[in-house]
């Protein structure tokens, strides 16, 4: 049976961006329904409500003074051009795949697809072109605070539209300095990251059509895969998401996340095998490092006794987080 992800995974991002007051995602109860007696729903809903902790719209971060700006000629039979009001000199546009909203007396505008969806809240000052100098491509990427930032792919249609609404006949380039952009081995699908962020996630760089639908059969895959962790695809979603921006690991029986705070697994046959954890962001780091020079701890990651001989080695500590069905049965339960 075919599974509509992508309207889905477009009301996951436009959740996240109305998001106000969260700072980043909580991985030390993450995503892990470690209670049998939960409504499916409710597990959905959690996960939702997780992840939308972890974007961010400071949207009254530092003012920045608007990008110069060069008159020319901006006519288009595509693109309809209209001033927010005559004390805002940059000019709200709109073509067939991008609806450029400048906000009044505010140096941001609002950038939306073709369908509405909102792709993010960009500063007039980043309205230019970030160039990655290790794969040449490029993204418009915008801060809003830690671990917040907008971002998406660079078209030429998109930078057209940027042209017309800052008056301008050209946007300057410049190399993208403290992010790197990675890519998703399974699905070839990239990602930005902040440097230094490591745990806290990033943003997919979704291109084209064909990377919309790796996109989907991942979501998909999840949904098959998992039927009793994930009852709809609005979870499917979130999840793939997740694996891609390299904070969910899919295993045979269950679902690993880890990010900067903790670690869960859900098991899907089994809930007495789900278990959680909780570290510092300090520790993270050393385990992310851990793990680059100790690749076969992947194929065991969902057992919690791999990441107890790991903390061993690494002379590190965790806190447990004790599930429903533990704390009925008096003991954690051990794999």
């Amino acid at each position: 049976m075919s599974i509509v992800i992508k309207n889905n995974y477009q009301m996951y991002v436009r959740e996240q961006r109305e998001c106000k007051n969260g700072t980043s995602i909580d991985f030390k109860g993450v995503l892990s329904d470690v209670s049998s007696n939960r409504e499916e729903q409710n597990q959905t809903d959690n996960i939702k409500k997780q992840v939308q902790q972890f974007e961010v719209d400071n949207e009254y971060a530092n003012i920045i003074n608007a990008s110069k700006r060069n008159r020319v000629d901006a006519n288009s039979k595509n693109v309809e051009e209209k001033r927010v009001d005559g004390r805002n000199p940059l000019i709200e546009v709109q073509s067939p795949k991008y609806r450029i909203t400048p906000r009044a007396n505010e140096p941001y505008v609002d950038i939306y697809d073709g369908a509405g969806n909102k792709l993010g809240v960009f500063a007039t000052s980043d309205l230019n072109i970030k160039v990655d100098s290790y794969t040449g491509n490029e993204i418009l990427i915008s801060s809003h605070g830690t671990a917040a930032y907008d971002a998406i792919p660079m078209t030429a249609e998109l930078k057209e539209d940027l042209c017309k609404v800052l008056d301008t006949d050209y946007l300057e380039s410049e190399e993208l300095k403290g992010y790197s952009i990675k890519t998703h081995s399974e699905t070839g699908i990239q990602y930005v990251l902040r440097d230094g962020e490591e745990g806290r996630g990033g943003r997919i760089l979704i291109r084209n059509e064909v990377e919309q639908q790796r996109f989907d059969a991942l979501a998909e895959k999840y949904m098959k895969k998992y039927p009793n962790l994930i009852s709809d695809s609005n979870a499917a979603v979130i999840y793939a998401d997740l694996e891609i921006r390299g904070l969910a690991k899919s295993t045979e029986t269950g679902i690993v996340t880890m990010g900067w705070n903790g670690a869960s697994y859900r098991d899907n046959n089994d809930v007495k095998k789900n278990w959680a954890m909780e570290f510092t962001e300090d520790v993270f780091k050393r385990i992310d490092e851990w793990i680059k020079n100790h690749r076969e701890f992947m194929d065991k990651i969902d057992r919690i006794s791999a990441w107890n001989d790991m903390f061993e080695s690494l002379g590190s500590n965790y806190d447990r987080i004790w599930s429903d069905e533990e704390l009925k049965q008096g003991y954690l339960y051990q794999q």
